[in-house]
């Protein structure tokens, strides 16, 4: 009561803090989101509301995609082999990956499996999709 009084005192005419409950701070809410390296590249797709997070292959394993969304939504997916996540884009229900090593991985989001791999003939360079659309076009480095 006390801190409320101040609070009226200082101007403040509404107690901010009757809005907070106690699962607002569940510890184990907070452990879920745990990543297990460092970020090396975001994706966000406005129109599912998601947020990718790829990361670096450190000794704990291969780099690893975090898929963050409303309501709990989350997923993980773990390169196939040993490299780091270089690009992560949205791609209407899929996630395309680019790692290292130069290889393409598409993953499915509703089943949360790998769909294809693919690897470029050359570096690439620049990538582009649309979260809304099927297609990704990808730079080369030779062109």
């Amino acid at each position: 009561m006390a801190h409320f009084l101040r609070a009226k005192q200082a101007g403040i005419q509404k107690d901010l803090s009757g809005g907070i409950v106690a699962d607002d701070f569940n510890i184990e809410e907070f452990a879920r989101y745990g990543i297990n390296s460092q970020i090396s590249t975001l994706a966000y797709d406005p129109v599912q509301s998601l947020l990718a997070v790829g990361t670096k292959e450190s000794a704990y394993g291969n780099g690893q995609i975090y898929v963050f969304g409303r309501k709990r939504v989350s997923a993980t997916f773990t390169l196939p082999r040993k490299a780091s996540v270089r690009v992560v884009r949205f791609c209407a229900d899929k996630l395309m990956v680019i790692d290292s090593k130069n290889e393409m991985i598409l993953y499915s989001l509703e089943t949360q499996t790998s769909l294809a791999n693919y690897i470029p003939p050359s570096p690439v360079t620049a990538v582009t999709t649309d979260p809304s659309l099927d297609w990704a076009f990808l730079g080369m480095q030779n062109g």
